[in-house]
């Protein structure tokens, strides 16, 4: 009984310095579901050093803080790619005799829309 309550409070300590070093700590497998992808592909996250690993025994934790990073990353990259997607379908239909004033005008909205995502992206990153 005193070597698992000794465990116990060894866990207790190793988790709490862990956790605030980390920005807090979950299961591989929680990441997984919170980023929508494999254990397997967490795990290999790790080797590619995008995900920190921390160990106690043979239980494995990554940092919450980096799967929050990831999940907004791939959340501005998709805006983004859906931005564009919808810029282009605007510019398909667009009529051929627009006056220059008008494709300047278009062009303008295009970029302001593209700095608008930009911003908002660079908001959440701090």
């Amino acid at each position: 009984m005193n070597i698992s309550r000794n465990n116990n409070i060894d866990f207790y300590h190793w988790i709490t310095q862990n956790w605030l070093y980390a920005g807090g700590l979950i299961t591989q497998a929680t990441a997984a579901r919170l980023l929508k992808k494999s254990t397997g592909r967490i795990k290999q996250m790790i080797t590619e050093q995008k995900i920190k690993e921390y160990r106690y025994e043979n239980i494995s934790f990554v940092s919450f803080t980096d799967v929050n990073r990831i999940a907004r990353e791939e959340t501005f990259r998709k805006i983004n790619k859906d931005v564009e997607k919808e810029l282009k379908k605007l510019e398909k239909g667009t009529p051929k005799d627009l006056k220059e004033e008008d494709l300047k005008t278009l062009e303008i909205l295009k970029n302001t829309i593209f700095e608008a995502v930009k911003q908002s992206e660079n908001i959440v990153k701090k």
